[in-house]
């Protein structure tokens, strides 16, 4: 019994929230602030494509978008030194000090660190839902999801007690 496959197409527009404005009211910056290599420059230009698409002015986002572009590729190249640790160690990032001891390679640490770096930046430039939620609440989209309780709460603040009260 062959099971046949759904026939899924993209449907043009979706149905997703509208962008706070149109592509081209967009606020963009014409070039990062600083020098970037060709991969740093790739995700600053994916970053501002996902924020023009998105509505979002990000004119004045420049240096701290930077920072989460350079800081992106460096721990993306940090994971792959810490697979090859890995992969050369029998699935393991631990090594054997001269000592005797036991501990995680220090490309563990770098990797750790850069990635907590990453996550702290990432709110700055409206790089996660809840910062771009926050957004959205300040320039007035009535388009965000509706509060998950707040309709029941409601809902049952409007019925007639039980208790007559």
């Amino acid at each position: 019994m062959s099971q046949e496959r759904p026939p899924f197409a993209v449907i043009q527009g979706g149905i997703g929230k509208s962008p706070l404005v149109t592509v081209g009211e967009v606020i963009s910056p014409a070039k990062p602030p600083g020098e970037m290599n060709t991969q740093e420059r790739r995700v600053w230009d994916y970053i501002c494509e996902r924020l023009r698409e998105a509505g979002i002015d990000h004119g004045t986002f420049g240096l701290a978008a930077m920072v989460v572009c350079k800081t992106y590729i460096h721990w993306i190249q940090a994971e792959s030194e810490l697979a090859k640790i890995k992969d050369s160690n029998f699935g393991s990032y631990l090594i054997t000090t001269p000592n005797g001891f036991s501990q995680p390679h220090q490309i563990f640490y770098v990797v750790s660190a850069l990635k907590k770096e990453l996550l702290q930046w990432l709110p700055e430039c409206a790089l996660t839902i809840p910062s771009l939620s926050n957004i959205r609440s300040k320039t007035g989209d009535q388009s965000q999801q509706d509060d998950l309780f707040g309709n029941l709460v409601n809902h049952a603040a409007n019925r007639p007690s039980a208790f007559g009260h």
